[in-house]
């Protein structure tokens, strides 16, 4: 569900050999889409994330659950 490199660690090409992998477990699995997410504001996330794929506008909703 979340995808984090550390500070010292980031332009290296971890994130996007992480999601490259994934991305390769996901077509021998038959999926179609890897799905990730990033808050509004974290411009290095958008900004990875813009250069491998499409984004949408959308609205995520967290709904507590009440015991």
């Amino acid at each position: 569900y979340d995808l984090a490199v550390s500070t010292e660690w980031r332009r290296h090409g971890i994130a996007t050999g992480l999601i490259a992998h994934l991305s390769s477990i996901a077509t021998s699995s038959g999926s179609k889409v890897v799905y990730v997410q990033a808050d509004d504001g974290d411009e290095a996330a958008i900004a990875l994330y813009s250069k491998l794929g499409r984004g949408e506008d959308v609205v995520h909703f967290d709904i507590a659950v009440k015991p």
